[in-house]
C-alpha cells in the first residue's frame, strides 16, 4: 500500500521559507527600512562627520565641511522619525497574542510606557525648541530613558514568562536589556543616589560602558545561537567577523588617538589605553559581527526568526554601550523588540514543527495500519 500522506514537517518548513523570502518587501519593510536609515546614521553621523577634519580637510565653514553637516542632520533626523514609527508597530506587534506584551497586563503597561516614550520622542523631534524654552527639555529627556527602560524590561519580562523559547534565548534578552539599565544609572545615577550606594557610583562611571558592552556581545552570541548546517555561511559570518577585529586592531595600533575618538563616536564607549580593555573591545566586537553575519547572510533559506534576531542584534549594536541621543533610543527599544519577536518566532516555529511532525507520524501510522 503506497503511502501518499505528505510530510507535514516539510510542509511547515516550505510556508516559512515562502514567507521569508518576500518579508523584506512585506511586513517587515518598515524594520528593514530602519536598519538601512540606522547604518546611514552611524556611517554619517558618527563615522564620517568625526574623521572629515583631520583625515578630508573638513574645516569649519568650507563647503565639503557644510555637506557632511546637512548630511549628518538629515540622517539624524530620518532616525529619529522612522525609528518612532517602527517603535510604535513593533509595540502593536508585541500586543498580539504571540507577542510578547500578549497578557492584559502587559498590553496596559505597555500602552502606558509605550505611548509615554512615543509621545515624548516625537515631542522632541518636532518641537524640541519648545520644549527647551519651556524649561521641560531636561526633564522629558529623563522621563524618555526612563520610559524606554520600563519599555524594555515589561519586553523582557514578557519574554521570560513564556515556555516556548529556549533557556539561552532568554537569557540573551536579559543580557541584551541590561546596557539601558547602566545608561541610566550612569546619566542619571539612579541607584547610587542613596548613600551607601555612593562609592559604587564612580566604578558605575567608568566601567559601566564597558560592562554594557561585554554584555551586549555574550546577549548576541546566545540570541543567534548560530549552528549552520552548512559550512559556507559560517565562513561568511567568520569572514566578516575577523576582518572587522583586525581592521580595528590596525587602526588601533597605528592611530590610537584616532581610533579612541572614532570608538568613542560611534559606540559611546570611552575605551582606555589598557591592552585588556582593548583587547576585550576586540572580542565583543568580533562576537556581535559574527552573530548578526550568523543571521542576516544565511541566504533564502533563512526564515523570519533569524532575520528578526539579526536585524534585532545589528539595532542594538548601533545603539552603542550607551544610547544617548533619541535615534539611538529608538534603534535600542526596536533592536530588543526585534529581537524578542524572533525568539518567540522561533520557539512558535518549532511548536509548529514538533506539532506537524506528530501528526505526519500519527497519520502514516494510521495508513499502514491493516
Amino acid at each position: 500500500m503506497s503511502n501518499d500522506v505528505p510530510s507535514g514537517t516539510q510542509a511547515v518548513r516550505d510556508s516559512h521559507a515562502r514567507i521569508a523570502q518576500s518579508d523584506w518587501l512585506g511586513p517587515r519593510l518598515l524594520p528593514n527600512a530602519l536598519g538601512v536609515a540606522a547604518v546611514f546614521e552611524f556611517l554619517s553621523n558618527r563615522v564620517l562627520q568625526p574623521l572629515s577634519g583631520p583625515m578630508f580637510g573638513a574645516v569649519p565653514g568650507s563647503t565639503l565641511a557644510a555637506i557632511i553637516g546637512t548630511t549628518s542632520r538629515f540622517s539624524q533626523n530620518l532616525a529619529a522619525v522612522l525609528g518612532i514609527l517602527v517603535v510604535g508597530a513593533l509595540l502593536l506587534s508585541a500586543m498580539r497574542p504571540q507577542g510578547a506584551a500578549s497578557q492584559p497586563l502587559g498590553r496596559v503597561s505597555i500602552v502606558m510606557m509605550g505611548g509615554l516614550s512615543l509621545v515624548l520622542s516625537a515631542l522632541l523631534t518636532l518641537a524640541p525648541d519648545f520644549m527647551s524654552a519651556a524649561g521641560l527639555l531636561k526633564r522629558a529627556q529623563w522621563l524618555l530613558q526612563l520610559s524606554s527602560v520600563c519599555v524594555a524590561l515589561l519586553i523582557t519580562l514578557g519574554v521570560l514568562q513564556r515556555r516556548g523559547p529556549r533557556g539561552i534565548h532568554k537569557l540573551g534578552i536579559v543580557l541584551l536589556m541590561l546596557p539601558a539599565l547602566f545608561q541610566l544609572e550612569i546619566q542619571w545615577g539612579v541607584m547610587t543616589a542613596s548613600g551607601y550606594l555612593q562609592r559604587y557610583g564612580l566604578l558605575t562611571l567608568l566601567y559601566g560602558p564597558l560592562v554594557a558592552m561585554a554584555t551586549l556581545a555574550m546577549g548576541s552570541l546566545c540570541v543567534s545561537e548560530w549552528r549552520p548546517a552548512r559550512p559556507r555561511p559560517a565562513f561568511v559570518a567568520l569572514g566578516f567577523a575577523v576582518s572587522a577585529a583586525l581592521v580595528m586592531a590596525v587602526v588601533i595600533f597605528m592611530w590610537s588617538a584616532t581610533a579612541l575618538r572614532l570608538i568613542y563616536m560611534s559606540f559611546d564607549l570611552r575605551l582606555p589605553m589598557r591592552f585588556e580593555a582593548q583587547t576585550l573591545y576586540l572580542l565583543c566586537l568580533t562576537a556581535w559581527v559574527y552573530s548578526v553575519a550568523g543571521l542576516m547572510f544565511i541566504g533564502r533559506e533563512a526564515n523570519d526568526s533569524e532575520r528578526s534576531r539579526g536585524l534585532g542584534l545589528l539595532l542594538l549594536g548601533l545603539a552603542g554601550c550607551q544610547a544617548r541621543t533619541l535615534p539611538q533610543m529608538m534603534f535600542f527599544l526596536a533592536g530588543l523588540l526585534c529581537a524578542a519577536e524572533g525568539v518567540l518566532s522561533y520557539a512558535g516555529r518549532r511548536l509548529a514543527l514538533r506539532r506537524s511532525s506528530d501528526e505526519a507520524n500519527q497519520a502514516t501510522a494510521t495508513a499502514s495500519a491493516p
